[in-house]
Parts: structure tokens; C-alpha cells; sequence
């Protein structure tokens, strides 16, 4: 275990295959089997981490939100969960219909962000919804959505939106400059935060090492500040690219040289603010 601020891992998945309908999951891989919160903490343990936070696992069913509510207040190292509300939908009724007792352990829900036509005027209630209900919004952002996700972000300034996976970008050689380019307009809205996740899967070509994963982390500190950054897994969709530790290991050789103010935001501080923990 290294000597770290409390660490929080924003970013887990947990499924269970006989349960939800995961057609996104392809048969015979390495995730092709349940994982759940028996299988994450021994990893947590091992590695360093304290805590997490469930995300929904693309099952789009508030049934898989209100289990994974179930499942945080059943483990107490589950300090939040990022569910799935349809946005079309009543978002206040589907908020009221969860168990009352868990509710709180809800922090946020998360939204695709992929259709460069999709129409996000009418997801403004439920948007607003969000923002009554004092809850972010999770954005999956897809391959050219950042001016998309700029306009977005600065039409609810009363919301907290968190960019997955470094904003979606692939970490390539050569690509820093065009994403610094395209990442700024959004970086410079106030109400906007980044996880620094998925960067094992990111990579190309794998496997991502210290150097490539700097040369991206280092922008987003200059643009967003330690403050506005928080790590997450991405376990275990992180198996794909490398093994739990590495996601934390490799975060931890390229932070080394920030100061402990910065180290303890971007593992956790920024975390316990945005999503609202109990940590």
C-alpha cells in the first residue's frame, strides 16, 4: 500500500449477467462474467483504494439503479452511485419511487453523449430535475462531442457535469495538441469536472505507460486544476488494458511529483465535493 491521501475510486462497474440485459458485454472475454463487490475490495485492499463509487453499466434500466443503491448500502465501501434515469421521463416520480432509506447514496446519474443530433432541448426538465435534486450528471462523451458537450454544460450551469475517461479521448502519440484544443471551451466552464479514468483501454497502442499517460494528465492539470480532477478504475472494463493496480500504480508514478494538496484532490478531495460523500 503506498502512502496516499484516502483514495476513491469514482469510477466501478459492477454486473451480474443472469440479472440485466449487457449487450454491449461480448460473450467469451475477460468480462464476460459477474463482478460484484466481493470480487472489487480484495483488489481495492491489495492496491490501495478505499472506496468507490458504483457507475450504471449500460444496461439503461433504473432497475439496475435502484440494486446498485441496494448495494452500497450493504457495503460500506461503496460510498456512491452514478445510476441510469431516462431523461425523457418523469426524472422527479423514478427519484421518488427509490427506496427511501438508500436514496441518499445516490449522487449522480449518467448520460450518453454520442448523437451530434440527438436533441437535448427535451432533456432539459429532467436535467433540471437533476439540478433541484442536487445531483450531477455523468457524460459518456463520444469521438468529436466535446463543441457538443460545451453547449451542453453551459446552458445548466446549475448542474455538475463529470467528463469520463479523460473526456473520451484515445491517448495516442500524437494527439495531445487537438485535444488540448477541443477540451479548453469546456474545461473553462465552472461547473464542469473530469475523471481521470479509462486511460488502460485508452491507449494506442497499449500498453500505456508512464510517459504517454503524463503527456495527457499534464494538460488536464493546466486546464482543469487538481481540483477539478478525480481517478477512477474503470474496473473492470480496465481488464481489457491491464490488471486494477496498474490503474492506480501507473496514476501514482506520474502524480509523484505533485504536491500533496494536488495528490490529495485528484484521489479523493475532488470526489468527496463533487459527487457529495460520505467518505
Amino acid at each position: 500500500m503506498y502512502d496516499l491521501p484516502t483514495v476513491i475510486d469514482t469510477h466501478q462497474h459492477n454486473w451480474q449477467l443472469s440479472r440485466f440485459d449487457y449487450r454491449w458485454i461480448k460473450p467469451n472475454t475477460i468480462l464476460a462474467h459477474d463482478y460484484l463487490p466481493d470480487d472489487a475490495l480484495p483488489l481495492m485492499r491489495s492496491a490501495g483504494a478505499d472506496a468507490c463509487v458504483l457507475v450504471e453499466a449500460g444496461t439503461n434500466n433504473v432497475k439496475e439503479t435502484s440494486w446498485f443503491l441496494e448495494l452500497a448500502h450493504q457495503y460500506s465501501h461503496v460510498v456512491g452511485v452514478v445510476g441510469y434515469v431516462d431523461l425523457l421521463s418523469d426524472v422527479q416520480a423514478v427519484l421518488d419511487s427509490l427506496n427511501p432509506e438508500h436514496r441518499p447514496l445516490l449522487s449522480g446519474i449518467r448520460k450518453g453523449c454520442h448523437d451530434p443530433n440527438e436533441d437535448w432541448g427535451a432533456l432539459a426538465p429532467g436535467l433540471n430535475t437533476l439540478a433541484a435534486n442536487n445531483l450531477t450528471c455523468d457524460l459518456l462523451v463520444g469521438p468529436g462531442m466535446l463543441p457538443k458537450v460545451q453547449e451542453i454544460i453551459s446552458q445548466h450551469p446549475g448542474i455538475t457535469f463529470i467528463l469520463d475517461h479523460f473526456a473520451g479521448i484515445r491517448l495516442t502519440p500524437i494527439g495531445q495538441r487537438d485535444w488540448r484544443t477541443a477540451l479548453a471551451p469546456v474545461a473553462a466552464l465552472p461547473n464542469v469536472v473530469m475523471k481521470v479514468s479509462g486511460y488502460l483501454t485508452s491507449a494506442e497502442p497499449q500498453p500505456l505507460n508512464a510517459e504517454m499517460l503524463w503527456s495527457y494528465l499534464e494538460i488536464a492539470l493546466e486546464l482543469f486544476g487538481a481540483e477539478r480532477l478525480m481517478y477512477g478504475s474503470d474496473w473492470p472494463v480496465c481488464l481489457l488494458g491491464g490488471t486494477y493496480a496498474e490503474t492506480i500504480n501507473l496514476l501514482h508514478t506520474v502524480t509523484g511529483s505533485l504536491s500533496p494538496q494536488e495528490q490529495a484532490a485528484l484521489w479523493s478531495r475532488t470526489a468527496i465535493r463533487t459527487y457529495n460523500l460520505a467518505a
